[in-house]
């Protein structure tokens, strides 16, 4: 049997309407507050992004900030207003959380490996199935993050870090994070990316991560529309060599910073944690995340896609301890914990701990602690496994890596088909095209000449969909690049 994938699905919207129920039985207003009520609000015209690196979104590499501005005291209280954030809710509220996160360290206490916590699915298996098991999304969806083991064979991957490494090679003097050594590169189109990209395993898995976001309900005909459709959102590339100790890159959240109160539609999304009800909260729930604002500030290298969830695909064998990505184990409790903080009475009417403009949300043992005790570094992974994780966990990279080889990935998160991201993606095939630097990212353009770098030739049918090429409309339902399920094993698909 053959599963087609619909055009637009869209998640049942229940916690938010819960959450509108709580704050109006409190006698509040639920009318969404507008910034421009905020003396100094940031402008809302797109600016283009300056060149850099990696560096410039995280407080933690080095980036510089100012001093937060008076209005952000304005806007901490017109979210108490608005949200019924009380005194007595708030501090029950955080009663409750701290009562979670102690049972979330005794869990992690239990286990034999804390990185055991994190779920690991096998793709072909996943691919067989036409989806994740309802124990294995619910699984996912309590983590916030999952290993998902052979979407490309190994052979392939580590063919596609030997392609990068000659690219680079005969490209010097590329900039990547650190500036005396790269780690991090700022390259996007090297051919080996573009092929990962579009590799229908990739898609596959992207997709079925896409779906873990869609519970029933129908679509609606605005910016709201959701497809499970993925998208290559085009990002870098890491090669981390032995020893190295400079990409020590701490515990944040992507997808923004302060923009999670200040934006309208973004605070929409935590409605249920900012009135107090934080164990009603849904973290894939898309109606307002599809329209939200998460770079207020044209930060480079902020992301202003939609990603349900941010990904690497491994070209090494990396283990914990040899320089790999660590995770919070449950993105509901540290999304509250985060979310509520700045009302908390130690904290200064204008501060919100860790979010400033122009950065990532930092998450630091001064203002976080139970949140950085209970990280843990993924599972083992070998070439051509992937590790996706939603884009509120809290993540990080091991401070050092201690292993013998390099520890290397290609960046490549899940991103669905909607209104944000077909108008990224407009912008990004521009970019593709002409060889310059997506545009959520320092805009270094440094491919622009480079006659062996990825094009559009380089596209199969189901890479130019995915680049925003060719539209999915124009897919057959029978394609099996677009169909999931019954026969299409992952074997089939690579």
């Amino acid at each position: 049997v053959v599963v087609a994938l619909s055009r637009f699905e869209m998640a049942a919207i229940a916690p938010t309407r819960r959450a509108a129920a709580v704050v109006a039985s409190r006698g509040v207003s639920t009318t969404p507050l507008a910034a421009s009520a905020i003396a100094g609000a940031p402008p809302a015209a797109r600016q283009d992004k300056e060149g850099g690196t990696i560096a410039d979104l995280f407080v933690n590499l080095g980036k510089e900030v100012d001093p937060m501005e008076p209005r952000f005291a304005e806007l901490k209280e017109l979210l108490r207003s608005q949200y019924g954030l009380t005194p007595s809710v708030r501090d029950d509220a955080w009663r409750r959380l701290e009562a979670a996160m102690a049972r979330t360290s005794s869990r992690l206490a239990a286990l034999d490996s804390p990185s055991d916590i994190v779920p690991i699915v096998e793709f072909d298996d996943v691919a067989a199935a036409g989806g994740f098991t309802e124990e294995q999304a619910d699984a996912i969806r309590e983590v916030g993050s999952v290993v998902v083991r052979g979407v490309v064979p190994a052979e392939q991957a580590l063919a596609w870090k030997a392609d990068v490494r000659r690219y680079y090679a005969a490209h010097p003097g590329i900039r990547g994070f650190p500036e005396d050594h790269p780690q991090v590169y700022e390259l996007y189109w090297t051919p080996a990316q573009v092929q990962a990209r579009q590799h229908a395993g990739v898609y596959l898995t992207t997709t079925l991560l896409n779906k873990l976001w869609l519970r029933g309900g129908a679509a609606a005909a605005d910016d709201r529309a959701f497809s499970a459709h993925g998208f290559a959102y085009c990002d870098r590339l890491r090669i981390r060599d032995p020893g190295d100790a400079k990409f020590a890159l701490g515990p944040h959240v992507d997808g923004g910073g302060i923009e999670r109160w200040e934006d309208e539609e973004y605070r929409a999304c935590y409605a249920s944690i900012l009135s107090g009800d934080w164990e009603a909260h849904d973290a894939f729930a898309p109606e307002h995340r599809v329209r939200a604002a998460m770079d207020l500030y044209s930060t480079p290298n902020a992301c202003t896609a939609f990603r349900t969830f941010q990904g690497w695909m491994a070209l090494s064998d990396t283990a914990p301890g040899e320089g790999t990505l660590r995770v919070h184990p449950d993105v509901k409790t540290s999304t509250a914990y985060i979310l509520l903080r700045p009302f908390l009475d130690d904290i200064a009417g204008t501060d919100f701990p860790g979010a400033v403009p122009g950065t990532a949300q930092d998450v630091n043992s001064v203002f976080h602690a139970p949140i950085c005790e209970q990280m843990v570094s993924v599972p083992a992974v070998r070439p051509g496994d992937m590790v996706f994780w939603h884009g509120d966990v809290v993540h990080a990279v091991e401070a050092q890596h201690r292993g013998q080889a390099d520890s290397s990935v290609f960046y490549i998160p899940a991103v669905p088909s909607c209104g944000v991201n077909g108008r990224y993606m407009a912008r990004q095939r521009a970019q593709f095209v002409a060889g310059r630097t997506p545009p959520d990212f320092p805009q270094n353009n440094s491919e622009v000449g480079f006659d062996d770098r990825g094009a559009e030739a380089d596209l199969t049918p189901l890479g130019r969909r995915m680049m925003g090429l060719d539209s999915w409309a124009s897919a057959d339902a029978s394609d099996e690049l677009v169909a999931v399920g019954g026969p299409t094993t992952g074997a089939a698909l690579r």
